[in-house]
């Protein structure tokens, strides 16, 4: 929904609008918004078979997007420093309004925390893909797992890096 709504507000297309207010600008050079990828890593669904190929248009707005670990370090360290949001509409973006237990749910966000630290997330899987970007805000520590599996859970690797970074295996 939120694509369709760039689209009307601006007049412009959602990834023309992504490259020119956010790609370029912050120097994501290798993020993309593309229904139409190709040249791209390949999904599993098993160690030995091939995810059913995806039709990102289906995903629309959350499905056609590709970017590599640098680039969403780029974003990251954009949004926590001001580039992004101004710091009230960030604050509100990365405070709890509902849940309960480890994980709360913020504006797109999960927030808990991981073996003691203060835990910011995003996470997205689809056929054959799995991926979790977790900012340890206290920290200023990024962890960023991107597979090309959907058997593995992103999350699991991100706690156990998580756990071998601050002491805690």
């Amino acid at each position: 929904m939120l694509g369709r709504v760039i689209e009307h507000v601006s007049g412009r297309p959602y990834g023309d609008f992504l490259k020119e207010h956010f790609f370029e600008p912050l120097g994501m050079q290798h993020t993309a918004y593309d229904l139409n990828p190709a040249g791209l890593a390949v999904g599993y669904a098993t160690i030995a078979s091939k995810a059913f190929p995806i039709d990102t248009s289906v995903g629309y707005a959350g499905g056609g997007l590709s970017s590599t670990p640098e680039d969403l370090l780029r974003w990251n360290r954009a949004l926590y420093g001001g580039k992004v949001l101004p710091p009230a509409q960030l604050t509100k973006m990365t405070t709890p309004y509902s849940g309960t237990g480890q994980w709360r749910s913020g504006y797109g966000l999960f927030i808990g925390e991981v073996v003691g630290h203060r835990d910011i997330a995003h996470g997205g899987s689809i056929d054959g893909f799995r991926a979790s970007l977790d900012y340890f805000i206290d920290d200023d520590v990024t962890i960023i797992v991107l597979m090309n599996q959907e058997f593995g859970d992103a999350g699991t690797v991100v706690d156990s890096i998580a756990a071998f970074l601050f002491g805690n295996p």
